[in-house]
């Protein structure tokens, strides 16, 4: 995998940004960049990642553009979102399903209890657990997401002394 980011401006139109990444010389200056990237040794020769895009046909690159971002708005009625539909974190991190499997156990404990018998189940009542869900969870989203931005951040060289705990050309 190879990570770039790109600045706020650039990242405001996706669309041109995702026909940008299809172009030919894009994807030559990325296989310049991973050239000093050694992967393996075949005998004495040393192998890049760069020979590896190379060697890769163009049609099999997957280029993804990953958004980093908590929304505020977790439901509405009953309709709600759990994982990266409300909190996309960087892959980097590890955080994003671990953080989707709890969202999910969270929601799916309140929706049991209000499912015991005690009171009628009707539209206010799953609006309201959906609340408790946003609740209990939103700090802990808020939390990670910023802790994996950081992790991204020091990963991709964007704070100081990163570069000295990450290999580079």
């Amino acid at each position: 995998m190879i990570f770039e980011s790109v600045d706020a401006k650039a990242a405001e139109d996706l669309d041109a940004l995702q026909k940008a990444r299809l172009d030919s010389a894009w994807r030559e200056r990325v296989i310049n960049d991973a050239s000093g990237l050694p992967i393996m040794n075949v005998g004495d020769d040393q192998r890049t990642l760069g020979d590896l895009i190379r060697a890769t046909l163009p049609s099999r690159l997957s280029i993804v553009l990953i958004e980093e971002k908590l929304f505020e708005t977790w439901y509405h009625g009953r309709t709600v979102m759990i994982g990266d539909a409300i909190h996309k974190m960087h892959p980097s991190s590890g955080q994003g399903c671990v953080n989707a499997m709890q969202d999910a156990i969270v929601l799916g404990n309140i929706l049991y209890d209000i499912s015991d018998g005690a009171k009628p189940v009707n539209a206010t009542a799953i609006t309201e657990a959906f609340k408790e869900y946003r609740k209990q969870r939103f700090p802990y989203a808020k939390y990670h997401v910023a802790d994996a931005h950081l992790f991204a951040r020091i990963v991709l060289g964007k704070v100081k002394g990163a570069k000295s705990g990450r290999r580079t050309k």
